[in-house]
C-alpha cells in the first residue's frame, strides 16, 4: 500500500477521521486501507499550488564570494567616481578677486551709510 495524506480523504472532517473515529494530522503521510480520494479537495490544492509563483533564483557572480575581489572592485568604482568629480569641480569654481586690505570681507568702500543712521556726537 502507498502512503497517503488525510487531507485528501473523503472521511476526514475538521482533523478527525470519521471511519476510525480518531483525530489525525492532515499533512502526515500514513498507510490507510479506508482511504478514498476526495477529488474536489485535490483539484483545489493543485490549483492553489499552480497559481502561486515561485521566487526567482538569484545566482551570485563568482567574485561575490571572494572578499579581495570585492574590495578591489569597490576601490576602482570609488576612484572612477572621484576622478570624474575632480575634473568637473575644477572647471566649475570661478576665481574670486578680493581686496587684500580687508581679507575677511573684501572691499567695503561700495557701501554708503546714510547720515541719518550715524549716531550723534
Amino acid at each position: 500500500m502507498a502512503k497517503i495524506q488525510c487531507k485528501f480523504c473523503k472521511a476526514e472532517l475538521n482533523s478527525r477521521c470519521n471511519k476510525k473515529n480518531s483525530s489525525v494530522k492532515l499533512n502526515k503521510h500514513r498507510v490507510c486501507k479506508d482511504y478514498e480520494v476526495d477529488v474536489p479537495r485535490v483539484t483545489a490544492f493543485v490549483e492553489k499550488k499552480m497559481s502561486t509563483s515561485k521566487p526567482e533564483v538569484m545566482i551570485r557572480p563568482d567574485g561575490w564570494w571572494d572578499r579581495k575581489e570585492r574590495r578591489i572592485a569597490k576601490q576602482t568604482v570609488k576612484s572612477e567616481d572621484l576622478s570624474g568629480f575632480e575634473t568637473t569641480a575644477t572647471a566649475v569654481i570661478p576665481s574670486i578677486q578680493t581686496n587684500l586690505a580687508y581679507p575677511l570681507t573684501g572691499d567695503l568702500s561700495r557701501f554708503i551709510v546714510p547720515e541719518e543712521v550715524l549716531p550723534d556726537e
